[in-house]
């Protein structure tokens, strides 16, 4: 299947580089990124599509992302979608 993760991220130096780390471990590989600023604001909603990915692998990054959302400086979990094609 393929997916799409939503984060709310702070906007500072490898916040994206953690993430991509994670999803690495996982064998997720990233298709395209989409960064929106918000004027003001210190967070952002960072948009990840992926190729083609098994679920059990998504909910395993996702899970681990959230483990380390502090670390990683995001606002909250991220949200998994599919992307039904």
């Amino acid at each position: 299947s393929r997916f799409a993760i939503r984060v709310w991220a702070e906007d500072k130096p490898g916040v994206l580089a953690k993430i991509a780390g994670v999803l690495g471990k996982y064998s997720i590989s990233i298709a395209t990124v989409i960064q929106k600023n918000i004027e003001g604001s210190p967070w952002v909603p960072v948009f990840f599509f992926f190729y083609m990915a098994a679920e059990k692998n998504m909910i395993e990054a996702a899970a681990e992302i959230s483990r380390i959302k502090a670390e990683a400086n995001l606002k909250e979990a991220p949200l998994i979608m599919r992307i039904l094609e």
